[in-house]
């Protein structure tokens, strides 16, 4: 009996050391939390923006450096690679870069390889949205990508950066607005050498517009946007006559209030379609009502 104890202490005293062993293995190694960030996938971006006051504009420099060992490929869901906002002394947002902006909706990609820099350059046009700066502004630019946390285990502050300006007062920056398609006067004039005489009538969503169009068979093609999606997209309509004469056409739009921007610009694109490829021919942008 007395052997059968000793001998059955001999084994559990074998069991218990193992386990100790077993618990002391499982305590020690592993990943430490907290500290510096952990390097995902080579990834590592680090973004700067440099902004500089030209007249009542503002030029700006956003740089997207890749620390990282590996290349980065950004995706984007149109052709809006980046937002810029400006915030006046209080605190409250004044301009946004996206607004009256028109971008087409189709995917794009910037690659930044390993060790470089992809800069976005761009002049702001404070008077577009008539924005009259005073004292500190706070510029803030935001990398639009739609893949960061996905694919690349980035947060939207990864790509985010922002910069303070004083802003000194200038003869030409008190507001006002510009459009390329305009010719300066009272009254704003958008034409060019398919569109002429346009004229825009109604409110909430409901617009006729009126014009003449120089276009192949009387085809006329149109779009109907608010600068991130489409009401509208490539619908046609027939003018009084083909080129190589001017034709009469009237376009009726109708958009729910329940759709409208709540800040943003709903615009008309007026285009002519090519034969060879489908590609857009002497675009028009008309904007046809504001929303702040």
């Amino acid at each position: 009996m007395k052997m059968k104890k000793s001998l059955l202490w001999s084994i559990l005293s074998i069991v218990a050391l193992l386990v100790v062993s077993a618990c002391g293995q499982e305590t020690t190694g592993g990943s430490e939390t907290g500290g510096e960030p952990v390097e995902q996938n080579g990834t590592q971006l680090e973004t700067n923006l440099e902004v500089e006051q030209s007249g009542s504009n503002i030029l700006f420099k956003l740089h997207l450096e890749n620390k990282g060992t590996e290349d980065v490929e950004l995706e984007f869901s149109s052709s809006q690679q980046y937002e810029v906002t400006i915030k006046d002394e209080d605190g409250e947002e004044v301009y946004r870069h996206s607004i009256d902006k028109m971008f087409a909706q189709a995917l794009t990609t910037v690659e930044v390889k390993a060790g470089e820099t992809y800069t976005w350059e761009d002049e702001l046009d404070l008077n577009s949205q008539s924005v009259v700066l005073d004292g500190t502004v706070t510029v803030e630019a935001e990398i639009v990508a739609t893949n960061t946390a996905e694919s690349l285990g980035l947060s939207q502050s990864d790509l985010t950066a922002t910069a303070e300006l004083e802003w000194e007062a200038t003869e030409d920056s008190t507001g006002g607005s510009e459009d390329p398609n305009t010719e300066s006067g009272d009254n704003e004039v958008y034409e060019n050498d398919t569109f002429r005489n346009i004229e825009v009538s109604g409110e909430n969503g409901v617009y006729t517009i009126t014009g003449e169009a120089r276009v192949f068979e009387a085809n006329l093609n149109y779009s109907v946007t608010e600068g991130h999606f489409y009401y509208i997209e490539d619908a046609h309509e027939t003018t009084s006559n083909g080129a190589p004469n001017w034709g009469t056409f009237t376009i009726n739009i109708d958009i729910s209030e329940e759709e409208l921007p709540v800040n943003g610009t709903v615009t008309l694109e007026l285009y002519e379609t090519s034969a060879k490829d489908g590609s857009r021919m002497d675009e028009l942008f008309i904007p046809l009502e504001s929303f702040n």
